[in-house]
């Protein structure tokens, strides 16, 4: 955007039935900001307990149930074993798909499916997908109506999803600004490794005290 380029990738793993471990890692920024400075972003959920870890924070400890709003959303991509219902996505989204045929991906042969909408269809669909209620277009001052095209890769062997595209653009302040999103798929039943609850972790009320204090503290 404005020819600054930024973004976040990231890794979910998942075992049945209430185990889910994230490593995220942002990316990009400018006027003398770097996202990567912020390190690694780690969430590990198991059960109902929730461990996050950041680099101004250490590990810290919650209950989900403490996660106020986002509790539902956090439940749900517990449960669901992905960052998005893809089922449900796609439903959302509504309009016609295409169906592109046959290509290599990736060494892969898969099936490409194309839905066209646009960005705010997209983004309030994403959100409903990870169990939120969809995107209030009136809080971000951008126009969120630019095109977008959604590319759903499938093995046509399983008829499962291996990848997941989508591409497009929106305008903020005047500017035009490229997006770009990427799901991949895999090791469906495969090894897949959850870490163990880090003994060290703080409670929350006490994990942001070398930032700004002591949230219980009296003034």
């Amino acid at each position: 955007m404005d020819g600054i380029a930024f973004g976040a990738d990231g890794r979910f793993s998942y075992v049945a039935p209430d185990s889910m471990y994230m490593l995220m890692n942002m990316s990009g920024g400018g006027g003398g900001v770097d996202l990567g400075d912020l390190g690694e972003f780690e969430v590990l959920l198991l059960g109902d307990e929730l461990y996050v870890n950041t680099g101004y924070t250490g590990w810290f400890k919650m209950s989900v149930d403490d996660f106020g709003g986002g509790a539902d959303a956090l439940k749900s991509l517990r449960e669901s074993h992905t960052p998005l219902d893809y089922q449900k996505l796609i439903e959302s989204i509504g309009g016609e798909v295409e169906n592109l045929g046959y290509e290599t991906v990736d060494g892969k042969t898969i099936t490409r499916l194309r839905v066209t909408t646009d960005f705010a269809t997209l983004l309030d669909s994403v959100t409903d997908s990870v169990g939120g209620s969809g995107v209030d277009a009136s809080l971000f001052p951008v126009d969120l109506s630019g095109p977008m095209t959604l590319d759903i890769m499938i093995d046509p062997e399983t008829l499962l999803p291996y990848k997941f595209e989508a591409k497009g653009e929106f305008a903020v302040n005047g500017q035009s600004a490229d997006f770009a999103m990427t799901f991949r798929f895999f090791n469906y039943n495969g090894p897949v490794i959850i870490p163990e609850p880090p003994a060290d972790a703080k409670p929350f009320d006490s994990a942001f005290g070398e930032m700004f204090g002591d949230l219980n503290a009296e003034e």
